[in-house]
């Protein structure tokens, strides 16, 4: 990112910005960032200070790829499955994310209180902040 720390960041047609008009992940990436106060901007584009991670998972996902044909005619199919013996309808996990009260009031309780039940699997970092 070419911006300094603690810099006002107002990207280019995100004037209106809110989650129902970001589409994919290039208009998070672009447009979140001008939501967020200043510090909590520049810890998520730190990305742990170097960036490895960032970049070696961007090219990790170009490299999938998903044939529209293979999803058609699915009718009767399920996704369940068993983790430690317990059934999970929809295997979704939500990793923890370092600070997450920086993003918002709930911090790590949001995720928990949304639209999340007992069949998800949820994992925190064992450093809350109340």
């Amino acid at each position: 990112w070419k911006i300094q720390c603690g810099a006002v960041y107002k990207p280019r047609n995100c004037e209106n910005v809110s989650l129902e008009t970001m589409y994919n992940i290039e208009d998070f990436e672009r447009c979140a960032p001008a939501l967020l106060d200043p510090l909590s901007r520049d810890y998520i584009w730190s990305a742990s200070g170097n960036q490895q991670t960032l970049w070696e998972n961007k090219e990790a996902y170009k490299s999938i790829w998903i044939k529209k044909k293979v999803l058609r005619g699915i009718y009767d199919y399920t996704v369940e499955t068993t983790v430690l013996g317990q059934k999970i309808n929809f295997p979704v996990g939500i990793a923890p994310t370092a600070g997450q009260v920086m993003y918002h009031p709930e911090g790590d309780y949001g995720p928990v209180r949304g639209k999340f039940t007992p069949i998800h699997i949820y994992t925190y970092e064992g450093y809350l902040y109340f």
